[in-house]
């Protein structure tokens, strides 16, 4: 572990191994907080994903649940929003290996639209700048037009943003899923809307 990790002594399911435990349960990946969502549920269900964590032999180490397990979960839980609540913009797997792992689906190849889900914890903080900067990167790298960055869910409140670099697009909406004040988790329609009104704008774009 890295030297800010030193106070951490050990890795466990429900923080009951000590006050320094570092905790890998469904709570801290997130996935109690999708499950909130009826019609996320339901999908998940359908997918045969799953909906909470067992105890089993084996736990998930920190990276590989920051890096992989949520970024599956931001994924998954993107795809369904899109298929529930934008039934008019179809994603479609990125099926060119030279574009593989650059984005998650890819909206119009002609026109070089692409989709990149996130599932950032509220503890997790992002360079914009850094950031953006690799996302124009993969555009180049790909001869790609527009990127959309989608974060699943935050608590903060952050308002979409736009950035340009060279003829090039990046739309960053900060989250899909916002929690009310009474605790319910519920679809960000909003973003929805901006989304839809992006996407839409972007795939008639005859430039």
């Amino acid at each position: 572990m890295d030297s800010e990790d030193d106070s951490i002594t050990g890795i466990s399911y429900n923080n009951l191994d000590g006050k320094n435990s570092l905790v890998m349960s469904s709570n801290s990946a997130g996935l109690d907080d999708l499950m909130k969502c009826t019609y996320i549920k339901n999908y998940f269900i359908n997918k045969g994903y799953a909906i909470s964590f067992e105890k089993k032999d084996f736990i998930l180490l920190p990276n590989i649940m920051h890096d992989i397990y949520r970024g599956a979960l931001g994924e998954a839980a993107g795809q369904c929003i899109f298929e529930s609540k934008l039934k008019s913009i179809k994603l479609m797997p990125i099926t060119d290996p030279k574009k593989f792992e650059k984005f998650d689906f890819v909206v119009s190849d002609e026109k070089g639209i692409y989709v990149d889900f996130k599932y950032w914890s509220s503890s997790f903080r992002v360079d914009d700048d850094k950031y953006l900067d690799k996302c124009f990167d993969k555009l180049d790298e790909i001869n790609g037009r527009f990127a959309f960055v989608i974060n699943i869910f935050e608590e903060d409140s952050y308002q979409p943003y736009t950035r340009e670099r060279n003829g090039k697009m990046i739309y960053v909406m900060p989250n899909l899923i916002k929690k009310t004040k009474n605790g319910c988790f519920i679809t960000n329609d909003e973003a929805i809307f901006k989304i839809d009104e992006y996407l839409k704008g972007t795939i008639a774009d005859e430039n």
